[in-house]
Formats: structure tokens, sequence, C-alpha cells
């Protein structure tokens, strides 16, 4: 499960046989995002159904829904390395990565992060496609998409959006 920072402290636990490992995962605060932010480069993501092409933001029980992140350029970036970083939402499990393309993928529980080169002289940009498979039903935060240059602090991001499973 995942709790937002401010209501860290009221969660309580009793009736524990063993041991509780928790885990910390965060890229910053939304200052840091907007501090950072350049127009050098964006994405843009969609979700559908695995065999629709019709976007949607609801789904049923066990449905397979295709993500693609989809990373643009501005005229100023002609080469670089750059790492996508997405966090499936909590009432959905990853199911698979789509291998057509070239990139890199660490999983890490729901962290996804997509590593790729992009150079605008030898090829265009290309989607980022990948599966998740609606588990839960109820509402799902889908958290900032994070698009950053390595090595530098330039980024751009996606809002927050919901995801529901019927």
């Amino acid at each position: 499960f995942s709790v937002p920072k401010e209501k860290i402290q009221d969660i309580k636990f009793k009736n524990i046989k063993g041991s509780i490992a928790c885990m910390v995962d965060a890229l910053g605060n939304k200052d840091d995002l907007e501090k950072n932010k350049t127009d050098d480069f964006s994405i843009n993501i969609t979700y559908n159904l695995k065999d629709s092409t019709e976007s949607q933001m609801s789904y049923n029980h066990s449905d397979l829904v295709k993500v693609t992140i989809m990373p643009t350029f501005s005229n100023n970036v002609i080469a670089g390395n750059y790492e996508i970083t997405y966090v499936v939402p909590a009432g959905f499990r990853f199911i698979e990565l789509d291998r057509k393309w070239p990139f890199w993928v660490e999983e890490n529980g729901q962290k996804l992060r997509f590593f790729f080169h992009y150079d605008r002289q030898n090829f265009a940009a290309i989607p980022i496609t990948f599966y998740i498979q609606a588990a839960q039903k109820g509402e799902y935060t889908v958290d900032y998409v994070v698009i950053k240059e390595n090595l530098e602090t330039k980024l751009n991001y996606l809002d927050k959006a919901t995801l529901s499973v019927k």
C-alpha cells in the first residue's frame, strides 16, 4: 500500500509476528519538479485496453491495460540519454514490457524506470509500451510520470492522474 507523507505517522500495526519492512521512494516534492522543469523534452501517456485504440481511464477487474509513454524532443536536443520513471498505481500490477524497441527497464516493485538513448540524426523518438493489469476495484492515483536527462537536473513531468477499476 502507499501512504501520503502527511499520513505516515498515523500508521499503526497490531499483533505482528515476524518482521515488517518499509520502503520510501520519492523523486522529490512538487516544488523540486517545477524548479528543474525544461521545455527541451516532454512526455505524453495513453491508457487503453490491450486490443483497443480507444483511450480510457476506467477498467474492469482483470482487464489488461496497454500503457504507452511517448517522449518528444525540441529542436534544441540533438542527442542524449534519458530515463522515464513510472509508478504502477496500487490497484494494478505490472505484467510485461513490449520488447520491440531498444530500451532498458529497471523494475523495482511498482516503480518502473526506462532508460534510452535519443539521437535526432539517426532515429525518431519511439514510444515505450508496457502492460498492467487491473487487480483490485477502486480509484488509484498515477503519481507524477517523470522524464529526466541522465546525469542532469533537467526534467519534465506529467501531473498526477486517476485510473479506476470497476
